[in-house]
């Protein structure tokens, strides 16, 4: 019924990164994780397993139950932000 001002939008789209920001799936743990994992891309996963548990970092195990849990919630808060990001004209 009534457009939403650029101001609106402005802080719509900061919630939206503050939540990406706060997001499991974006926790430095997580990340250092998905890192290590490209780096021993191609090995076996019990070698994988073994280098993120020498680094407390989580289990494929658990980095899947994650990806399962908050994955949607996290695809649409990254669509929101493109939507958000193109509507602004910050593409």
């Amino acid at each position: 019924m009534f457009r939403k001002t650029r101001a609106e939008r402005e802080r719509e789209l900061d919630q939206v990164l503050r939540g990406i920001a706060d997001h499991p799936l974006s926790s430095e743990e997580v990340r250092q994780a998905n890192s290590l994992i490209e780096q021993l891309d191609g090995q076996d996963p019990s070698v994988i397993d073994d280098a993120l548990a020498s680094r407390g970092l989580p289990s494929l195990q658990d980095l899947g139950r994650m990806q399962l849990k908050h994955g949607l919630a996290f695809g649409r808060l990254h669509r929101r932000r493109r939507k958000l990001e193109k509507t602004l004209g910050r593409t």
